[in-house]
Parts: C-alpha cells; structure tokens; sequence
C-alpha cells in the first residue's frame, strides 16, 4: 500500500516536471518536484520510526495541514495555484504521518 503511494507520488512529480520544461522554467517548481520525490522515499525506504498517538498524529497533521494551505494561498491568483503549491507539502505531511501510524496486524496477513 505504501510503496502504490509512493508511485502515485513519483508520477506528481513526472506532472511537475512536464510542467517546468513546457510551461515555465521556475525554481519553485524544482523544489516542488524534490519535495515530492522526499515523501515517496519516505514511503519507500523501510524505516523503523517511533509510532506516535493517533490523535496527536492527527491533530498536528491537520494542523501542518492547514498552515501549509494559508502560505500556500498568500499571494496566489487561483484555486490552481494555491493547489499547485500546496499538494507537495501535503504529500510530505501524509507519508510522515502514515509512517507514524501503528501498523494493524490484520492488515499484515
């Protein structure tokens, strides 16, 4: 399941990509396409990290959540661009928080 993410995540980036080389050759985009290529490594290299309550998982997510959508929205002219900015960084938050989550052993079999 982590790892189809983490593809979903890599085919964002080829998104990104086409969009730097066909329509505007920016840095931004650069560092969008790298974060998104960190939360599919984040998905994909097995790591053992600390599992954290859920309910704080959840509530600080949301919370990064949200604030990366009010910079994201600063000073942007369309829903499409708060959303180009934003999606990224929602990446990061998610596969940082499926990796803390405590695995169900129902699941495993």
């Amino acid at each position: 399941m982590l790892r189809l993410l983490a593809l979903a995540f890599v085919a964002l980036s080829l998104y990104y990509a086409r969009f730097f080389i066909a329509v505007r050759q920016e840095a931004s985009t650069l560092v969008q396409i790298g974060v998104l290529l960190v939360a599919a490594a984040v998905l994909s290299v097995p790591l053992r990290l600390p599992r954290m309550n859920l309910r704080a998982l959840g509530i600080f997510g949301v919370a990064a959540a949200v604030l990366v959508f009010r910079w994201a929205d600063l000073d942007s002219h369309s829903v499409s661009d708060t959303l180009t900015r934003a999606v990224p960084a929602w990446c990061v938050i998610l596969s940082i928080a499926l990796r803390l989550t405590p695995e169900r052993t129902a699941a495993r079999q």
